[in-house]
């Protein structure tokens, strides 16, 4: 009687450790079901993270881009600016010109008034 006790209850202990063994194999095999899950999700981050990047790396560039074109805006007012002024001398000059060649006439006139009235007075 004893003896098939003993038995019995080393039977149950067999019985529940190879339940306890079945349970392991059967987490372990969901964690390996799991792995190839995380691999994607990190797959899934990296590319992420790599779009992100790209993003980062276009908005520098248009960033740059920009700056290039407003640079460059800048030099063109800054030309404009300098022809404007030479324009402006151009012009101040030939008005100086004007102004130089009406005082040689009326200096002509004059002198042209001055002789015909010595003619006048010779007549």
């Amino acid at each position: 009687m004893r003896e098939q006790e003993e038995m019995t209850q080393q039977h149950q202990k067999i019985q529940e450790q190879g339940q306890k063994i079945r349970e392991q194999k059967q987490k372990m095999t969901q964690q390996e079901e799991k792995i190839p899950e995380r691999g994607q999700k990190m797959k899934e981050q990296e590319q992420k993270m790599t779009q992100q990047q790209q993003k980062i790396q276009e908005r520098g560039q248009k960033m740059r881009e920009q700056e290039q074109k407003m640079t460059q805006q800048q030099q063109k007012i800054q030309e404009r600016g300098q022809k404007m002024k030479e324009q402006e001398e151009k012009m101040r000059q030939q008005q100086q010109k004007i102004q130089e060649w009406g005082q040689k006439m009326k200096e002509q006139e004059e002198k042209m008034r001055q002789q015909q009235q010595k003619i006048q007075k010779w007549g």
